[in-house]
């Protein structure tokens, strides 16, 4: 039987998230940057440098798979309004390079997501 070794590794996501109670269960998407400028650029080459950090760390403990907890936000769809799908498009490129950091480890990726789409359209 093949075993499963997985971590949680949103943790990163928090940078900046200062608030006395957190929910480690999903990622603070209210500070996540929602366009690409050079604040956002900052704000994920951080993200990454972190992630590194916990994909080593965590690819030398034996663990081999990573969760990434509540991304909805990555669940594109044709009937969502123009500028939403731009969001995530944006999203979806900077994740994929956080991706690329777990699989050029060895660890694989799961993602868990509840899609409930509301939006005005």
């Amino acid at each position: 039987m093949q075993r499963l070794h997985l971590i949680d590794a949103i943790g990163p996501f928090f940078r900046g998230h200062d608030v006395r109670t957190i929910n480690w269960s999903k990622i603070p998407w209210q500070n996540v940057p929602k366009t690409c400028d050079e604040a956002a650029e900052e704000w994920w080459a951080k993200v990454r440098a972190d992630l590194t950090r916990f994909a080593d760390q965590a690819a030398a403990w034996g663990f081999d798979a990573v969760s990434l907890d509540d991304v909805t936000h990555l669940a594109d769809h044709p009937w969502l309004e123009p500028e939403l799908r731009q969001r995530i498009a944006f999203y979806r490129e900077e994740f994929a390079r956080c991706f690329a950091i777990f699989t050029e480890r060895g660890l694989a990726v799961h993602l868990t997501m509840d899609v409930m789409t509301y939006t005005p359209a």
